[in-house]
């Protein structure tokens, strides 16, 4: 395997681990909650608004231009082998996800603020 690729697949790997976390606070953002629920921010909810916006504008661009070109470079080798970048990307997330319930504890991962 090339240099390249395996770089690719390292980034979709971190990429993986960092998506619920940045996920999380793109949706908190863009709902203009940046502080969290309790707060009545009034003026600064659009100033919020956009910067979940730009979040949201540099992870797709960090997420989709390498996950494209790992499907294609994997597609030309079989299609069975598609399935690699995407369960790459997806253990991460699932990673991410058990070690923040196993963290925080069931009931506080499911109630909200």
């Amino acid at each position: 395997m090339r240099k390249g690729t395996v770089a690719a697949l390292i980034w979709q790997a971190l990429m993986g681990i960092v998506s619920p976390i940045w996920c999380t606070f793109i949706f908190y953002f863009i709902t203009g909650n940046g502080k969290g629920f309790g707060y009545d921010l009034r003026d600064e909810k659009i100033v919020y608004i956009y910067s979940g916006i730009f979040m949201l504008v540099i992870y797709i661009l960090a997420v989709v231009p390498v996950f494209v070109y790992l499907i294609k470079l994997f597609r030309q080798k079989g299609k069975w082998r598609t399935l690699i970048p995407i369960m790459i990307f997806v253990a991460g997330c699932v990673c991410t996800v058990f070690m923040i319930i196993f963290k925080m504890g069931w009931k506080d991962f499911f109630t909200p603020w």
